[in-house]
């Protein structure tokens, strides 16, 4: 073992306690399990969360009540728990805070808003969340105490982040804030990165893409130290991702993350899909009305969060779509797998008839190597622009013709579609919207 490592350990030890220590020798213990031991203990835990919630929080209790003495074990007893919303948690916040819940430290954990919400969750200090992101970098051959980067908002500035760095020296981080960067602060970035020599670089998947081009326009050098990238926040379309890979020289790794959920999901070294941290997280894939949907089939993502008691988070709507693969992954361990993620709930296309879905245009996308990023807008009169930034310098309107044909496919024809191609596509706080309404009671 490392001094580095050693030292590492020390720390976690001193600065978690007993915590650390317990949530590692758990994640050992369901990593070890089979599938079906892993879900008999996941709808077990998420049975006592929900009888727990409906003894401490008036919020479940109102709600949920009437289930408590049924077997919430059962999946079909289980969907039958309201969904909880993210409305619900904004104006019902104290509501639903369990009283007397034991839990002796909380944090508050805010999010960013860029989906038009900010939000805040009160969260169980004592859950170590980190372990999760560690069992990850041990899938992916690296460890915790490897220095790291990333292109991220940043939790603290100045003092505060002073004093984590030293926190966890030797163990080096370099990072930079995606909600507010220009290419002086890449630059530093880059420079800053090749001092440090990370093996590790976390990143909001746009942001992670426009750090790669930037990188490669103006020739700065990325350090030959980088074996993995982690990407989350939204789906990188093929080409994006060929972009980080050929000039950050590291395979990319998916994660799915939530600031009032934590980690939730995250890539293997098949990449063939997100595995669920089914031991910390349920996450069902559900119609319009909760009702879970067939393994394989689209729907809205809700998860319980089966650790946090300080405010509990049962069949929570994030607001995001996606599909669970029937089958396990080769690489043999027993968490389900999530197959995709195809978009946001709230990333609509109304025609004048109706609302349709776009759940599909991220991966549809995809298929057309002309396309870099995109981003559809819809004017006030219906009509639909689909706004590109190409894949080459060379490429015309006319190499849009085959996006432009699924696009209108999808309504049938019935909403005038066009391009346009860009050199940029502006992003909120880093992160970048897939739909842009211009309708007048459009709230995207």
């Amino acid at each position: 073992m490392s001094l580095r490592r050693t030292i590492f350990d020390l720390k976690v030890r001193a600065v978690g306690g007993s915590d650390y220590a317990r949530f590692l020798r758990a994640a050992r213990v369901a990593d070890a399990s089979d599938s079906a031991e892993l879900l008999e203990t996941q709808r077990r835990d998420a049975a006592e969360l929900v009888r727990f919630a409906v003894a401490h929080s008036p919020w479940y209790a109102e709600r949920v009540g009437a289930l408590a003495d049924q077997d919430l074990q059962d999946p079909g007893v289980f969907e039958r728990i309201p969904v909880l919303e993210k409305e619900d948690l904004r104006d019902h916040y104290d509501e639903i805070l369990a009283r007397d819940s034991g839990v002796r430290r909380t944090r508050v954990a805010r999010t960013g808003g860029s989906t038009g919400l900010p939000l805040k969750v009160l969260k169980d200090f004592s859950v170590r969340p980190a372990t999760l992101t560690w069992r990850l970098m041990s899938w992916w051959g690296l460890d915790p105490s490897d220095n790291s980067a990333s292109v991220e908002r940043l939790p603290w500035h100045g003092v505060r982040h002073v004093a984590n760095e030293a926190l966890w020296w030797p163990t080096r981080k370099v990072n930079v804030d995606a909600g507010a960067m220009d290419v002086a602060d890449l630059e530093r970035f880059a420079r800053r990165m090749r001092r440090v020599r990370p093996t590790m670089l976390w990143g909001y998947a746009h942001s992670l893409h426009e750090f790669a081009l930037t990188a490669e326009a103006n020739g700065w050098a990325i350090p030959s130290s980088l074996r993995a990238i982690s990407s989350t926040a939204a789906p990188l379309t093929r080409v994006q991702a060929a972009d980080v890979e050929r000039v950050l020289r590291a395979p990319i790794y998916e994660t799915y993350r939530a600031a009032e959920l934590s980690l939730i999901a995250g890539q293997c070294e098949q990449r063939r899909g997100m595995h669920i941290q089914a031991d910390h997280k349920l996450l069902e894939i559900v119609d319009e009305d909760g009702r879970r949907v067939a393994d394989g089939e689209p729907g809205e993502i809700v998860v319980t969060d089966l650790l946090n008691r300080a405010q509990p988070m049962i069949r929570y709507r994030l607001g995001d779509v996606g599909v669970i693969d029937p089958d396990p992954c080769p690489c043999g361990r027993p968490f389900p797998v999530l197959r995709s993620l195809l978009g946001r709930s709230n990333d609509v296309l109304r025609t004048p008839d109706g609302i349709v879905s776009i759940y599909s245009f991220a991966s549809a996308f995809s298929k057309h190597p002309v396309i870099r990023q995109y981003q559809i807008h819809q004017l006030a009169d219906y009509s639909l622009v689909l706004k590109v930034v190409p894949s080459t310098p060379t490429a015309t309107l006319a190499d849009l013709e085959g996006a432009l044909a699924d696009l209108a496919g999808e309504f049938r024809g019935t909403l005038p579609v066009s391009a346009e191609l860009v050199d940029a596509i502006p992003h909120v706080r880093g992160k970048q919207k897939s739909i842009v309404s211009h309708l007048p009671d459009a709230s995207t």
